[in-house]
């Protein structure tokens, strides 16, 4: 996590960070919930609550793996945000007909203010240097004041 810090010192670029990767987080969610990976049987369906798996399950449940590993109150902490996130996908999801479309505008949105936040700072993006270590610790960095 030192590393991802290193980063994010200006304090405008974290603010940007703390709003824009749960943004980025939340719209993936809804991307990755379109790929869908296996139907369950009808008997399977009474005891889960929903009817496929999809490549944003399997994900999520890596994520959760990944802060397990890193400590308990991480974990607690990131099982509620990505839980969270996971609950506004699904709304959205239902509420608008449009989502895919707004999911596409707020997901370049972000990106492009983080990309922003990182011309402020004066430092390239943690991704340019390891793409693995931003995705996994962008999450726990947007909330990281949290944890601590």
């Amino acid at each position: 996590m030192s590393n991802y810090s290193f980063y994010h010192q200006n304090p405008i670029n974290k603010v940007i960070h703390f709003f824009c990767i749960p943004m980025i987080v939340l719209t993936s969610m809804n991307f990755l919930d379109e790929v869908k990976l296996y139907k369950f049987k009808k008997n399977i369906r009474k005891y889960i609550s929903k009817n496929n798996l999809t490549l944003r399950d399997l994900i999520k449940l890596f994520y959760h793996f990944y802060y397990i590993s890193d400590s308990l109150n991480t974990y607690i902490i990131m099982f509620f945000y990505l839980e969270f996130l996971e609950i506004i996908s699904d709304k959205w999801k239902v509420l608008d007909k449009k989502w895919m479309k707004n999911s596409i505008k707020m997901f370049i949105f972000a990106w492009l203010m983080q990309f922003l936040g990182h011309a402020i700072e004066g430092r390239r993006p943690a991704l340019i240097d390891s793409i693995s270590s931003a995705f996994l610790e962008a999450p726990l960095f947007s909330i990281k004041y949290l944890c601590n």
